[in-house]
């Protein structure tokens, strides 16, 4: 991804390792979906954000039109959200992913998140 940005290939090996995140979140099942949010819209933190779900429920926004879009669980399949560190770094070239959590009536729903962040080391001048 560095070098795509024209950036050397390791250009944030150290900083990445600093800071590494895992998310368990749970969204219980409602047995009328459509009066509650799972977790509204919203832009991940973070460089890459890595989602395994089980169950259906995320959905993303397409950039173009403002669609949003299902996204089906595959078995062992991760799901790989740009974070707004991202965004940032690289000067916007890549964006940031919109995307939220519907619940459903039948099923709770557990989703396995991680990722990391970058962090700077600022040397005293």
């Amino acid at each position: 991804m560095c070098e795509g940005l024209g950036l050397e290939k390791d250009n944030f090996a150290n900083e990445l390792s600093h800071i590494q995140y895992m998310a368990i979140n749970l969204y219980p099942n409602c047995p009328d979906p459509t009066v509650t949010a799972g977790a509204v819209e919203h832009n991940d933190g973070g460089v890459i954000n890595m989602l395994l779900q089980e169950l259906g429920g995320l959905h993303v926004r397409r950039q173009k039109d403002g669609q949003w879009l299902a996204v089906e669980p595959i078995p062992g399949a991760l799901v790989c959200i740009n974070g707004l560190v991202l965004k940032v770094i690289s000067n916007g070239k890549l964006e940031s992913g919109i995307h939220r959590v519907a619940t459903n009536s039948v099923r709770d729903r557990i989703s396995l998140g991680c990722g990391c962040y970058i962090v700077l080391l600022v040397e005293n001048a």
